[in-house]
């Protein structure tokens, strides 16, 4: 017999009258609160997390978070999950989320229904709740309502195990691949700082910089020609999706992002990114970075140097959306070691920044894998 969420979970969210002000969210403290914006790639963003006082924290003890607490966000993006780890500090929610807590360790895997919770059955229970919706939100009584599927505590604790070796796998790629960048970085910015024999360019002469198009002029004429639309949401989630909007295939070749790929996001979130997704067109508001005359790493190492720079200019624009201009990459100097000094630093750099390419594409593949599992044991 199938049971549903709310007849043997413990489902919270923070009551209406209880909701928080922006002013009352502190800078620093002792009681963190989380936001449906602290949540990425099914992870908590702790560093990004606000704080609030003593006694907001206080007055809501039904949603103060435990370990192996679940948390679903119900307003905004919905559907999108966490799982709280070990807390370093006492930590409540916001109103735009939804705590969910296995009461029934006898019954239920919290890891299982975790899982559950990036399953294709939950995105569909999602799709379903949306449908006719200007605001998008998910009403408490409809996710209580959710079935959870009739299965054994020893089967959920064998697709766990299969599912956590695949995860395990994922995020020590992804620490191999931020301990790369850390030491790249840190060995760029201290050879070019040093180096005697030099010329100087910008990043505009150095690299290409291939803006993407409105992609919704390219709609495709068929489904099966078509290519997946790299946006912002897909480069910040490392892939594309069923829900990602599609284009023709027959578009230019310049605008056409390949897994290895550098992209750079110039508007709004400003981003710098190896593309670690599969074949996809690219959307304008996103550049395309590549030099016919030097190595990848090191038009990305140059990219990369000016970031902060960068963000800075397009947080004080007097726009929506804040952003640079080609200008920017015309006025940011770099410098160019000469063809030995080059050559020497490519024996360096080269066999880092394709050590790096190669991992982000494995995890490519073992992300496709996780997702077919998961759909493959969860529906």
């Amino acid at each position: 017999m199938k049971s549903s969420i709310g007849d043997t979970l413990y489902v919270k969210g923070r009551i209406g009258w209880k909701g928080l002000k922006k002013t009352e969210y502190l800078k620093h403290g002792t009681y963190r609160i989380i936001n449906g914006s602290n949540i990425l790639d099914s992870k908590i963003s702790w560093d990004k997390c606000g704080y609030i006082s003593k006694e907001r924290y206080e007055e809501s003890p039904e949603i103060q978070l435990r370990k192996d607490d679940i948390l679903v966000t119900k307003d905004g993006t919905i559907g999108k999950t966490a799982m709280v780890g070990e807390l370093s500090k006492p930590t409540s929610i916001a109103s735009g989320l939804f705590l969910l807590r296995n009461t029934l360790p006898e019954k239920w895997n919290s890891r299982y229904l975790f899982y559950f919770l990036q399953s294709k059955s939950f995105s569909n229970f999602i799709k379903s709740r949306q449908e006719g919706s200007v605001i998008p939100h998910l009403y408490q009584k409809d996710f209580e309502q959710l079935e959870l599927p009739d299965i054994s505590k020893e089967e959920q604790n064998r697709i766990v195990y299969i599912l956590d070796t695949l995860t395990d796998k994922i995020e020590n790629n992804n620490d191999i691949n931020d301990n790369l960048d850390i030491l790249m970085t840190s060995m760029f910015e201290n050879i070019f700082q040093n180096l005697t024999d030099q010329n100087f360019s910008t990043l505009s002469e150095i690299a290409n910089f291939k803006n993407g198009l409105a992609m919704q002029k390219y709609r495709p004429q068929k489904q099966e020609d078509s290519l997946p639309v790299l946006k912002i949401r897909e480069l910040n989630q490392g892939f594309t999706d069923k829900s990602s909007d599609r284009c023709s295939s027959d578009i230019d070749n310049k605008v056409i992002i390949n897994a290895g790929d550098i992209v750079f996001s110039w508007s709004g979130t400003l981003l710098l990114k190896i593309w670690s997704g599969k074949k996809a067109g690219l959307n304008q508001h996103l550049f395309k970075v590549t030099s016919n005359r030097f190595p990848a790493w090191f038009i990305y190492g140059w990219t990369n140097h000016y970031m902060k720079k960068f963000k800075s200019i397009a947080s004080y624009k007097a726009t929506t959306m804040g952003h640079i201009k080609r200008s920017d990459l015309s006025s940011s100097k770099v410098i160019v070691p000469d063809n030995e000094n080059l050559a020497t630093l490519n024996k360096l750099f080269n066999p880092l920044f394709k050590k790096r390419i190669q991992v982000t594409k494995e995890n490519a593949a073992l992300l496709d894998l996780r997702r077919e599992l998961l759909n493959h044991f969860l529906n």
